[in-house]
């Protein structure tokens, strides 16, 4: 069996596609808030310095050469003050500024102390902005402001701010009502390449958690299908004959414990099972060899010598006796093997075990009388469903069987009676009884008590075992037990045809 065959490298695959979907899915949505969360926060900081420059460019205070727009010293002197660090002198407060009202005239501009240090740095990747007149021109920048921007198209009417991300620079553009346009920007590299640092770090971090949850799940797999394995070539050795060996599993309360205690149950069954059949073979081959030998020894004993015809027809007469007796247990075996495979064909009709057990003891009656046996009988109507012939069969098993081994002038006692959803008989004898550690082997097959049941008089020994058979067929069981005062008590108990919803007999 090769590994992707095997169910530990099937559950490891799927394992490691759901990681995978998963970790990429967690990796892709974490890297999209980051990245979300830093440009809202780019966007946050853009509108506000975008707020104070568009203030600015409103704000008639903030006029170049106005009364109070400068130093008195530079007013005095004619000339603004000049620029601070970070903006372009050309274009900001502190340069002569032509009239607005020429054509291609500049409109002189003073930024706040507040503007002046947000946009005062002149790094390439800090904030910058660029001020374009209705015009085209423009009126202030940056000194960090990339020479490439140009002014964008006019919009007249809108004063919304528009972002936009351009190379690797985010954006604000807004426009005026007079028609100037406000841009605020900021480079991207150093967000972006915390960006790809932090895609990095998930990555490692995924695949970290990747390896660490496939070696978990191997481990956890391995201690999941270990009592598999351990099950697995139990049943092997099991199966090479050991049938004595059990299947060992420590925790027995978990799923695969019960399985285990159902397979040990199960495998004692079939080690009862194959032993009962290596003596249910013994004993029929002793069965059948023991009137063999007989019937042999009668033919060469009488074909050794000429023979009258009187002792001609005795040996005859024994060799018919022992046909006799193998056609009986031929028949028996027959008969256990057709129930044994379920081919028996029984009738399901409503029958009165009462009735039954009449029948039986008028045909058993001469049996009785030729040994002085009396019948006690306490016999109610006890209505059943299942097939009569059968059910007498059983009846006369147990009854012969009590006749024969009760004493002579002794007593055998029968009764029926229905006990809730069932119908009850029992057959008691006043014989020797049967020892207490044979009780539980009384209904084997071939299987004898030395003192309450022998071979003589044609028994095979398979009576109690076929009729244990014929009342499980009908979902009844059959036991014995000892009495007190000596002998035995058989008890037959079958499904009550009021139960089974069928009208009495």
């Amino acid at each position: 069996m090769t590994w992707l065959q095997s169910i530990r490298g099937r559950f490891q695959l799927w394992l490691a596609f759901l990681l995978i979907i998963l970790l990429t899915a967690f990796g892709i949505t974490g890297h999209h808030l980051y990245k979300s969360r830093l440009l809202d926060r780019t966007d946050e900081e853009l509108n506000r310095r975008l707020a104070a420059l568009s203030a600015d460019v409103h704000s008639p205070q903030r006029l170049a050469g106005e009364p109070g727009s400068g130093p008195p010293s530079d007013r005095k002197r004619g000339r603004f003050w000049e620029a601070p660090p970070g903006f372009s002198g050309s274009e900001m407060p502190g340069t002569p500024l032509r009239s607005p009202e020429g054509p291609g005239s500049r409109r002189p501009l003073r930024l706040s102390a507040t503007t002046q240090q947000w946009f005062g740095s002149q790094e390439s990747d800090d904030f910058y902005f660029v001020i374009w007149q209705r015009n085209g021109e423009t009126l202030a920048r940056s000194t960090n402001a990339p020479l490439s921007l140009a002014a964008p198209s006019r919009q007249r009417g809108d004063t919304t701010p528009v972002f936009r991300t351009r190379d690797r620079s985010r954006e604000v553009v807004r426009f005026t009502e007079l028609g100037d346009s406000v841009l605020v920007g900021r480079s991207m590299t150093r967000d972006l390449e915390d960006l790809t640092r932090f895609g990095w770090w998930m990555a490692l971090g995924g695949a970290t958690v990747l390896v660490i949850a496939l070696g978990g799940g191997w481990w956890l797999v391995s201690q999941a299908m270990r009592p598999v394995e351990v099950i697995g070539h139990t049943a092997n050795r099991i199966s090479r004959g050991n049938l004595s060996e059990r299947i060992s599993v420590p925790n027995a309360e978990s799923e695969l414990g019960q399985l285990s205690a159902v397979l040990n149950s199960t495998f004692a069954r079939l080690e009862e099972a194959f032993s009962q059949q290596r003596r249910f073979t013994a004993d029929a081959a002793h069965e059948l060899r023991t009137p063999l030998a007989v019937w042999i020894t009668e033919a060469q004993a009488t074909l050794s010598r000429e023979r009258t015809r009187e002792e001609y027809r005795q040996a005859l007469d024994e060799c018919l006796s022992v046909a006799q007796h193998m056609r009986q247990l031929t028949e028996s075996l027959l008969q256990l093997a057709r129930l044994d495979a379920r081919q028996e064909l029984l009738e399901r009709t409503p029958q009165d075990l009462a009735m039954l057990a009449h029948s039986v003891l008028d045909l058993l009656t001469p049996l009785a009388e030729a040994r002085s046996i009396q019948w006690s009988k306490n016999l109610e109507p006890a209505s059943f469903l299942g097939d009569p012939g059968r059910i007498q069969q059983v009846i006369a098993n147990l009854v012969s069987n009590a006749v024969r081994f009760s004493p002579e002038g002794g007593v055998v006692t029968l009764s029926s009676s229905v006990e809730g959803d069932r119908a009850v008989l029992s057959v008691q004898d006043e014989g020797p009884g049967i020892p207490e550690s044979d009780l539980p082997r009384v209904f084997e097959r071939f299987y004898r008590v030395d003192v309450a049941r022998s071979s003589e008089g044609g028994h095979s020994g398979l009576g109690l075992a076929i009729s244990q058979a014929i009342v499980e067929a009908h979902g009844g069981n059959i036991r014995v037990t000892r009495r007190p005062s000596g002998g035995c008590c058989f008890t037959v108990t079958l499904v009550s045809a009021a139960s089974a919803g069928v009208p009495p007999a």
